[in-house]
């Protein structure tokens, strides 16, 4: 198999916490590197930083991941080295990260880093809510819902986001409740 592809299977056993498969697909990722493509090695990088971070292991996995983003500057890449950075709690790092990535759809619609940049909005407005910056985390949360305002209630991302839009509004005074 190809290393990118073996990645993203990686990262997506990671994710989905299927950590004794992922650790076999990083394995066969590692004997199919060849040593002089720095984004093969990128790749083993990227995979290994996620199986860190899965592990606990999050100051391992954000040297991992910066090495690798050096190398391979991606969305794909941004968004493990953000979730490494927010277990660190390097917030501002995380922040940076995804709200670079989020606008350039270019980038990433139609990729394998779609469903990250789809998500970095509201990705970096939990990080600023962390923050306790109400302002920053509203302006995310409202980039992040623009272009779905007509999307299904039933996408989970979409209906917390809208929740917390309306709490911050309303302890911001923002938005007065309604009168029962």
């Amino acid at each position: 198999f190809e290393p990118q592809f073996l990645l993203y299977l990686g990262k997506a056993l990671v994710l989905g916490q299927q950590l004794p498969l992922a650790v076999e697909v990083r394995d066969t990722l590692a004997r199919r590197v060849q040593p002089n493509n720095v984004k093969d090695r990128a790749f083993l990088m990227v995979l290994s930083g996620e199986l860190a971070l899965a592990r606990g292991r999050a100051d391992s996995a954000v040297g991992l991941l910066r090495a690798a983003y050096a190398h391979e500057e991606t969305p794909y890449v941004a968004e493990s080295l953000a979730r490494a950075l927010v277990a660190v709690g390097d917030f501002a790092g995380a922040t940076r990260l995804y709200e670079a990535f989020g606008p350039n759809a270019d980038d990433w619609y139609g990729m394998e880093a779609q469903q990250f940049g789809t998500r970095a909005f509201y990705a970096a407005a939990r990080v600023y809510e962390r923050l306790s910056d109400t302002t920053a985390a509203l302006r995310s949360y409202e980039r992040f819902l623009a272009p779905l305002a007509a999307a299904d209630s039933d996408l989970v991302s979409v209906r917390d986001a809208r929740e917390r839009v309306l709490r911050l509004r309303l302890a911001k005074g923002a938005l007065a409740p309604a009168n029962k």
